[in-house]
């Protein structure tokens, strides 16, 4: 009877035990784990702590649904507003940092300028810097450029009374110059038509797809598919580019001498690159106020007069016109964030953290209308250009609309210097009205570089005393 009370006790009692067994084993098993996971977020991910302010987004895409498709600097400037001159904010799985603080700027493109570089200058960008865009090289194609110039100020002529797109009147006549500067004054006629068509098209391909947002760029484990089919459409576009190069390159590398074969190969490298980065300047949108138009046109009947057209030695003396030129890209850069930088290694700057990966946008939108840096930033006023304290060599972080170290455009001599020459030779040749019933719309939109929204069209008139000076 005892034992059968015993064993009816003992049953529970084994149950019980058991029961704590378990418990403690679980409980300890749950303790190993919170103290990896401690260990691991202490010494693997301190690095990434602490981290730039910014606003919180949604699982996976991050605060993509918040960013909007147009004027993506306008907002960073609001987010700059809420969470100071660094913030953070995550797009798909990448971390984005956003500065426009010019001391920050300053530790991005000098003191860490390696860093935030991600690599060095390819071979090709040295020979456009340093060769293809020398002075003495530019001071040798100018007679290639004043040509082309010649020929769009009378195909103007020619079409007096009709309304022009001015952007897409520049656009070409950059473009028509380039391709005469790449090859040369040997290939003339029908030869170059045949290879000017098709760069001219191959380029306007190219910059429309460098202004699609790329779903790869923000989740880059899907990239291997290539969904929207960018990466095989410029693939494709790099086929026909080699294509039309090696078409030009190998009757020169046959006929020529060893000197020709070096330059036409060097220009055919370096001119496509130079290219690229016009366009970011030839798409900066000229202020037309009627006040600013006046002086400029003062100037350029005082410098170079109505009886001569405009050359490039009058350009240096053509001072308002240059500060029209700058305050245009203050109030309107072209490209207002820059080229991303990507960060090479993890460090800090402004007091947080920058992991190693991270994308970083240098937001000079913001900084060029910053009412503390600016006077009177909203105001187009080129009179605060007429100093020469600002120029685009990147050396003032206040204003730099092409970048600076590393990263600045290795175009910017020759675009500056096309850029002031086509201008001053449209303004002074002709009078410019806008079509009747029309208004001038300053509105943009924002891509690979950032544009008008709805082209300038204006319709031109001579202005030259000597009607001879239009003709070719």
């Amino acid at each position: 009877m005892l034992q059968i009370a015993y064993s009816s006790y003992s049953l529970p009692l084994n149950t019980i035990n058991r029961q704590d067994e378990s418990f403690t084993a679980a409980f300890s098993f749950l303790i190993v784990i919170l103290g990896i996971s401690a260990w691991y977020l202490w010494t693997i991910r301190k690095p990434m702590t602490p981290l730039p302010p910014g606003p919180r987004g949604l699982p996976v895409v991050g605060y993509l649904p918040f960013l909007g498709l147009d004027n993506l600097h306008l907002l960073f400037t609001d987010l700059a507003g809420a969470y100071g001159p660094i913030f953070k904010l995550w797009l798909g799985n990448k971390l984005t940092i956003v500065i426009s603080s010019p001391s920050l700027v300053k530790q991005v493109v000098r003191d860490n300028d390696v860093a935030f570089s991600e690599r060095e200058p390819s071979i090709a960008a040295q020979i456009l810097a340093t060769d293809v865009l020398s002075n003495a090289n530019l001071k040798a194609c100018y007679g290639l450029r004043r040509e082309q110039m010649t020929k769009t100020i009378w195909d103007v002529y020619e079409n007096v009374g009709k309304p022009f797109d001015i952007g897409e009147l520049a656009f070409l006549t950059a473009i028509s110059a380039t391709v005469s500067m790449m090859w040369g004054s040997k290939l003339r006629g029908q030869e170059g038509a045949i290879v000017e068509g098709p760069f001219k098209d191959l380029s306007s391909e190219i910059m429309v797809l460098l202004g699609k947002p790329n779903i790869s760029d923000i989740f880059p484990w899907i990239a291997l598919f290539d969904v929207q089919g960018i990466e095989r459409d410029m693939k494709k576009i790099r086929r026909s580019f080699n294509e039309l190069l090696d078409s030009v390159i190998e009757p020169r590398m046959k006929a020529g001498t060893e000197k020709e074969k070096v330059d036409g190969v060097r220009h055919c490298g370096g001119w496509n690159q130079y290219y690229f980065n016009y366009d970011r300047m030839g798409n900066g949108r000229a202020n037309t106020k009627s006040k600013n138009n006046g002086k400029v046109k003062k100037e350029l009947g005082d410098v170079v007069g109505l009886k001569n057209t405009v050359e490039e030695f009058h350009l240096p003396n053509l001072s308002y016109l240059n500060a029209v030129i700058k305050e245009t890209f203050r109030v309107h850069p072209p490209l207002p964030l820059l080229v991303p930088r990507s960060c090479g290694k993890s460090l800090h700057l402004g007091g947080y953290t920058i992991p190693k990966g991270s994308r970083v946008f240098l937001n000079i939108g913001s900084i060029c209308m910053d009412p503390n840096i600016w006077d009177t930033p909203s105001e187009f006023r080129p009179e605060r250009f007429l100093n020469d304290k600002f120029d685009f060599q990147g050396n003032d972080f206040r204003y730099f609309p092409f970048g600076s170290g590393r990263r600045r455009c290795p175009g910017l001599s020759l675009g500056e210097k096309m850029l002031s020459f086509i201008l001053a030779s449209l303004v002074h040749s002709f009078e410019w009205k806008l079509p009747h019933g029309t208004e001038l719309d300053l509105s943009s939109k924002f891509g690979s570089v950032v544009k008008k929204k709805i082209p300038l069209r204006l319709i031109p008139m001579p202005r030259l005393t000597n009607l001879e000076l239009y003709k070719e």
